[in-house]
């Protein structure tokens, strides 16, 4: 039984993989966050707590947790996480804004929501914080490649 359920649970992995390898650069990029804040050393959770309270680390939604100082706090940082090759380009590297509504906090902001969503979805699903990390590490290394390309 042991057996079967290993080999079920790798087959779901590996489409998984393949789902995320058609996925887009800011779906990379939500991923990425969404590690980003389960591998933080510094913060720990509690699975008897509101996760998406923790995860806020104490700002009332994710615009305030941005702009707050909680996650990266540079325009260029952000863009080189969060731009494919094109929008890096066309926003010189960070220097003009994303677009004419948004700011990079405000990118980051909108990001951290989404990988939110992820990590909850994950806790509905009874998927741990090791799984999570086993089945996104390279998607997270990628974005991690790819910015450091640009820093």
């Amino acid at each position: 039984m042991l057996v079967i359920l290993t080999t079920l649970y790798l087959i779901y992995l590996q489409q998984e993989r393949e789902n995320i390898m058609r996925q887009s650069h800011w779906d990379k990029y939500v991923i990425f966050l969404a590690l980003d804040l389960i591998m933080d050393p510094d913060r720990h959770y509690d699975l008897k707590k509101p996760l998406e309270v923790q995860l806020l680390n104490g700002a009332p939604n994710w615009k305030e947790y941005s702009w707050g100082g909680c996650g990266m706090i540079y325009d260029r940082e952000i863009a080189a996480h969060a731009c494919t090759d094109g929008e890096w380009k066309r926003t010189k590297g960070g220097q003009k804004a994303p677009n004419s509504k948004e700011q990079w906090l405000d990118v980051q902001a909108r990001g951290y929501y989404q990988a939110a969503g992820i990590l909850l979805e994950c806790q509905r699903q009874d998927i741990s914080i090791e799984q999570m990390i086993e089945m996104y590490q390279v998607e997270y290394d990628e974005i991690i490649a790819i910015a450091n390309s640009r820093l």
